[in-house]
């Protein structure tokens, strides 16, 4: 007697961190179940991955089994829910519903991407319930920092769960409209709601959040206050502050100077698409020198202190067309995401030295998070009643708050990680299996796991520096060749000589010590040249660094 079906939920990115964000609903019995993926998102790679740009959920487990997935939902336009669909896609290739302005973004920032001519694309409009596989899913439009925000009423079997997506609840969102509870009772009115799965980022703070209106007034007063040349940095997708900032240099009688592709893309797209209108100004960072000081307002990137982005460059006067000078302000208008401190305090102490004011959110309301603190996630477990509450989208703390405050207000909740299979019943939702879950890197144009990209040896060279040795053996044993060696990444000095010397005299040490016998044996002079070298080092350095040894045996015969 066959399994009856069951509905599952499984996150592979976007639990117990902030960003990557994708999730598998699955719906059926034994080989029979059927896959939707939620969103396809990245993380960026911070200072333990160098050379790497991008982060990406490992999907083997449903690459494997992709004749069972049929399509993926994207829920809105961020980077960290759609950035990786190009890059996995291929491994894939089933549809893609997504909507108008998350398709004209998409396109916009790869337009040369052949995935782009091959990839099936559907729009689905909100409050239209379409079906995808086993699945209904209806949408509902959210307030967010992004157009076109959705929150998803997925339905399979006796099953029906809220996705809620990224969302805030904001009166005045500026763009689109706000999000409506009476949509969430709606759903609860058609019949019960099992599970949600629910946006944590902002669960430890309590109340609401201000709204996007508030920002836009109080970054019109920073613009119009300032009294020579103003840059402000944000995340370059916040459609709804890119707005306050156009509208505040409008009225300011300020000209705009956009720095970052990423900018000119998203207003690109927002223009196209009628959703910014009635523009100031807007120059080339080739004109910035041409403004007056007074009249000059630059929109550009690198608020989380991307060392190749423009505000990082300007900080470090290395930008070709862009150059700040005492008086000047520079305003951050975002929040540091977790693990980004650094690069961005780095930048402030820059600016700060070069008698640049700096204005972040706590010495004016220039910042609003587009997610639901504590009272916000309090209404929605109101309108929806839930059997369950399943915290996602945040690190650990973030999730372990936002299950407390379900249970709290007398809902269960479920804390799961990238990886588990969620079980969804009506009674409640248990952890019945799992996969060992990690996440691709993707190194220039290669996509791979973190051990085959070489990032860890990378990491480790970072560290500690590499030394190459090279020398010639006769069939004998006798040397036959000077001794070359390079050191890179070591201190100069190494025991009151320069490296080189002391690497080359060691060496030669290592190797008078040697039998002439076990000479004859490359694999063995290399080896053990190696471990006396770098024992040599960690006496005299402390630290160990990587040692190659290079031995070629070479017929001293042929040589004359």
């Amino acid at each position: 007697m066959s399994k009856a079906p069951s509905f599952t939920f499984m996150p592979l990115g976007g639990v117990g961190e902030i960003g990557m964000n994708l999730a598998l609903y699955g719906y059926g019995a034994g080989r029979d179940r059927r896959f939707i993926m939620v969103d396809c998102g990245v993380s960026f790679a911070g200072p333990d991955f160098p050379g790497i740009d991008l982060i990406t959920p490992d999907i083997s487990y449903i690459e494997q089994r992709r004749d069972k997935l049929d399509g993926i939902i994207i829920t809105h336009a961020h980077e960290d829910h759609i950035g990786a669909l190009l890059s996995l896609w291929p491994r894939l290739q089933v549809p893609v519903y997504l909507t108008t302005f998350a398709q004209a973004l998409l396109e916009a920032k790869n337009p040369s991407d052949d995935v782009l001519n091959v990839m099936p694309m559907e729009r689905f409009h909100v409050r239209d319930p379409f079906v995808v596989g086993p699945f209904t899913i209806t949408a509902v439009p959210v307030s967010h920092s992004i157009p076109e925000s959705h929150s998803l009423l997925i339905e399979a079997g006796d099953r029906r769960v809220v996705h809620t997506g990224d969302w805030k609840l904001d009166a005045e969102p500026l763009i689109g409209a706000p999000t409506a509870l009476a949509d969430f009772q709606a759903f609860r009115d058609a019949g019960p709601i099992d599970a949600v799965m629910g946006d944590s980022t902002n669960a430890m703070r309590d109340g609401q959040s201000p709204t996007e209106a508030e920002v836009g007034k109080a970054l019109a007063k920073v613009i119009k206050e300032a009294e020579q040349r103003i840059c402000i940095t944000l995340f370059s997708s916040n459609m709804a502050r890119i707005k306050s900032i156009l509208d505040g240099a409008r009225e300011a009688n300020r000209t705009v100077v956009l720095a970052g592709r990423a900018l000119q893309r998203v207003i690109g797209v927002g223009v196209d698409l009628g959703i910014l209108t009635d523009l100031p100004p807007i120059e080339d960072m080739r004109s910035f020198d041409r403004i007056a000081r007074n009249k000059a307002l630059v929109l550009l990137t690198g608020s989380q202190g991307e060392e190749r982005a423009a505000l990082s460059r300007v900080a470090d006067h290395d930008h070709p067309h862009l150059s700040l000078t005492r008086g000047d302000t520079v305003v951050f208008s975002s929040r540091i995401i977790p693990g980004n401190e650094r690069g961005v305090l780095r930048i402030m102490n820059k600016l700060a030295a070069t008698g640049i004011k700096i204005i972040t959110d706590a010495e004016a309301p220039i910042h609003v998070s587009g997610h639901p603190r504590r009272g916000e996630l309090v209404h929605l477990y109101s309108a929806l009643k839930p059997t369950t509450v399943v915290p996602v989208h945040g690190e650990a703390r973030h999730m372990e708050a936002h299950a407390r405050l379900a249970r709290e207000h007398g809902y269960g909740a479920e804390i799961v990680n990238d990886g588990d299979i969620l079980e969804i019943r009506e009674d409640g939702a248990e952890i019945v299996d799992g996969i060992e879950a990690g996440f691709f890197v993707k190194d220039g144009d290669i996509l791979c796991l973190p051990g085959d990209s070489g990032v860890y040896e990378r990491r480790t060279l970072g560290e500690v520096g590499v030394i190459t040795i090279a020398l010639g053996l006769a069939s004998s044993g006798k040397l036959v060749s000077d001794i070359e060696v390079i050191v890179d990444g070591l201190p100069d000095q190494l025991d009151d000589e320069d490296a080189d010397s002391f690497v080359l005299n060691a060496t030669s040490q290592a190797l008078r010590a040697l039998p002439m016998a076990r000479r004859r044996d490359v694999d063995s002079v290399s080896e053990s040249l190696r471990k006396s070298v770098r024992g040599k080092v960690r006496e005299a350095w402390g630290k160990r660094p990587v040692v190659h040894v290079h031995v070629l045996l070479i017929d001293k015969d042929a040589t004359g």
